[in-house]
């Protein structure tokens, strides 16, 4: 059975390299652009890319940067437009993705590059604002597909943060101390390691603030609670169990400095904690005269965390301690959005896009790092091979629409009956494939039978407002009591997937004891 994959490497692989040349240059707005525009041509290929900034005074967008074919042309280099005008402008208003693949027949297209004939426009926008149109054009008609929209739109969010970051830079100049601590960041970050780069942060935080304990609290959109991710602190000053402390700790939205902190989404300079109505003590810490900076971590308009330096005495921190928090606060949420944005690619490249399973690319790796722990622990593995009775018919009669909503009942259905342990992958255009480590067969057909139930319960809405239902065929397989290896374990579950479908469909077959 052939493995079907469709992985996001090469895209990846592109975007981690444009965060950190980005990151890098995030401290000067002329170099940023120029650095933004060559990445566009050297690392994706584009050959006619431009990068236009807004002046909200005037509403109009002028060229800041450009590279490429025609890109020294005069009429190029000042370029200004109203937003009113242009496919940019277009783009400009509407803050959305334009995308024209013969601009000839475009009216709203105003020539400046005799060349072009495709364009493509997307946004820069950042904490609701617009930023500028990063636009790129080529001499080929149709040249920019949907891959192209999202690839760009990625690399325009991470030039949209950093030119955000750069220009805050600028309007607060700071000191050698703090230049070098917010390289440390922009070169940790660069690595796009989330763990790495916080653990970098408090500890620049607490070196130039000359804090007693600096600790990094992540906002958890789910749970709606702010979490520390990392702490430092003098040991000196703190009982043994205090890191356990603060880290077992949970914050709600206005609950204590740090959750009026993140509700309020403004910093906080505290003179003396004590008499700080807002400040909740931490469990078996005397609440002594203490200071405390508490600022907010966000970027593009999204609470990310709150960053707390906390220290022994009253008015223990300057105003310069406190102006440079909020500049390494500034650099700490580029770096934590970078690295989210990383993650987020991360997880397209292991990921079904219709169902958010993982991929059989994915799923191939698991099943061999499974496969192995199984022999050393002589444990038991199982896998069902999920194959859909029902999906040709619901996209001949009711369309592929309807068709991929029975793709997604049937992923749901999956989720709802395994465990967390448990690896699910959509494998190819209707199978599913589930890993159970530690499970017997028979284990793993009590679970396929409940799926097996749950999807011929399920009922998808099709496009006249009417419901119809479907249902699997579900072949289990275990090692080691069908197969030796990997390869013999997909093939002993797809033989069974195959009796259950030549006995009527709709039900579970479990794969025989193998003869060897």
């Amino acid at each position: 059975m052939p493995m079907t994959m469709t992985p996001r490497v090469n895209e990846l692989s592109l975007l981690m390299r444009a965060a950190e040349v980005l990151l890098n240059a995030a401290t000067d707005e002329a170099s940023l652009l120029a650095q933004a525009t060559e990445l566009l041509g050297e690392q994706f290929g584009y050959t006619m890319r431009y990068l236009l900034l807004h002046d909200p005074e005037r509403d109009e967008l002028y060229a800041a940067a450009a590279a490429g074919e025609g890109s020294d042309d005069p009429a190029v280099r000042s370029y200004r437009m109203s937003t009113a005008r242009g496919l940019t402008g277009v783009a400009a208003r509407t803050r959305a993705i334009v995308n024209v693949g013969v601009v000839s027949g475009d009216s709203r297209y105003i020539s400046v590059a005799p060349s072009c004939n495709s364009e493509i426009c997307v946004p820069l926008i950042a904490r609701g604002n617009l930023l500028g149109v990063l636009t790129v054009q080529s001499p080929k008609t149709d040249a920019f597909s949907l891959q192209d929209e999202r690839l760009l739109s990625a690399f325009a969010g991470l030039v949209s943060l950093a030119l955000m970051h750069a220009r805050e830079h600028a309007s607060r100049r700071s000191d050698i101390a703090e230049l070098q601590a917010v390289a440390e960041v922009a070169r940790r970050a660069a690595q796009l390691d989330r763990n790495g780069t916080l653990q970098t942060i408090v500890e620049a935080f607490q070196r130039v603030t000359t804090a007693d304990s600096t600790a990094v609290f992540l906002w958890d959109e789910d749970t709606q609670w702010l979490e520390v991710a990392t702490v430092v602190y003098d040991a000196s000053y703190y009982p043994t169990e205090y890191e356990t402390t603060v880290r077992d700790a949970k914050v709600k939205l206005g609950e204590g400095i740090v959750g009026w902190t993140a509700e309020h989404r403004e910093p906080a300079l505290i003179s003396d904690a004590v008499a700080d109505p807002r400040v909740v003590p931490v469990t078996g810490v005397p609440l002594e005269p203490t200071s405390a900076i508490v600022v907010p971590l966000v970027a593009d308009q999204r609470l990310l965390g709150v960053i707390r330096a906390v220290k022994m005495g009253l008015n223990a921190f300057t105003a310069e301690h406190y102006r440079f928090a909020q500049t390494l606060a500034s650099q700490a949420s580029l770096a934590i959005a970078a690295a989210a944005a990383h993650e987020a690619v991360r997880r397209l490249s292991v990921t079904d896009e219709l169902t958010n399973l993982y991929n059989g690319r994915h799923f191939r790796a698991r099943l061999h790092e499974e496969i192995e722990r199984a022999k050393r622990g002589g444990r038991p593995l199982s896998l069902l091979v999920i194959d859909s009775d029902s999906l040709k018919d619901v996209n001949d009669r009711f369309g592929h629409e309807a068709g991929n909503r029975h793709l997604v009942a049937i992923a749901q259905a999956v989720q709802t009956h395994v465990r967390t342990s448990d690896v699910v992958a959509r494998f190819g255009g209707d199978e599913f494939l589930v890993l159970q480590p530690d499970a017997t067969p028979e284990a793993a057909a009590v679970v396929a039978e409940r799926i097996r139930v749950a999807v011929a319960a399920a009922t998808v809405v099709v496009a006249d407002g009417g419901q119809v239902t479907g249902t699997v065929s579900i072949g289990v397989a275990g090692y080691p009591r069908s197969a030796s290896d990997e390869d013999s374990l997909f093939r002993s579950a797809d033989a069974a997937l195959y009796d259950a479908k030549r006995h009527g469909k709709d039900r579970v077959f479990i794969a025989p004891a193998s003869s060897g």
